[in-house]
């Protein structure tokens, strides 16, 4: 009875449109998994290297915004929610390998994006309605296992294709 609607590159308000276009199928028998924010934050950091990092954060904060109101918007039709909030890209091989500066700022992003979201936006729902998922016991230093290697890829990523056969950028 579980449906997918997960697709490669959603931004935040992509996902809101799905949210709103199965909004009929929601009531209080549904949970709802999201994971939003890491596309939107790829795209504003090239904003922020750019020189516009308080332009990115507040483009990331409004988006966070709109995703903590449909996320109501589904608790509000008693369905319960499993958020799992967007790892520290700071942490990504893609950063620690480019230097101090890139994962400081991505790092700095995706606070921004997941902050807003879960403690501004969402901190005074329920935990019987929302329940947070914090993937940065896998990203950070000091509290993931000493058995990731966050230097080695895990897969080569030139072989990554989507479902139609196209590489992703």
């Amino acid at each position: 009875g579980a449906v997918n609607y997960a697709v490669a590159g959603a931004k935040t308000a992509d996902v809101i449109a799905q949210i709103n276009a199965h909004r009929g199928e929601i009531n209080s028998k549904t949970v709802v998994t999201i994971m939003a924010g890491q596309n939107d934050i790829l795209e504003q950091y090239a904003v922020a290297v750019g020189g516009n990092e308080a332009g990115a954060i507040a483009v990331l904060q409004a988006r966070a915004d709109s995703m903590a109101a449909a996320i109501k918007d589904v608790i509000g039709t008693g369905a319960k929610v499993v958020l799992a909030l967007t790892p520290d890209l700071g942490q990504t091989p893609l950063a620690v390998g480019a230097g101090a500066g890139t994962q400081t700022l991505l790092t700095n992003l995706v606070r921004a994006y997941n902050d807003r979201l879960y403690i501004t936006g969402l901190g005074n729902v329920s935990g019987r309605s929302l329940a947070g998922i914090n993937p940065e016991s896998l990203t950070k230093p000091n509290t993931r296992s000493t058995s990731y290697d966050y230097k080695t890829p895990l897969c080569n990523a030139s072989a990554v294709r989507r479902p139609d056969g196209t590489m992703p950028s």
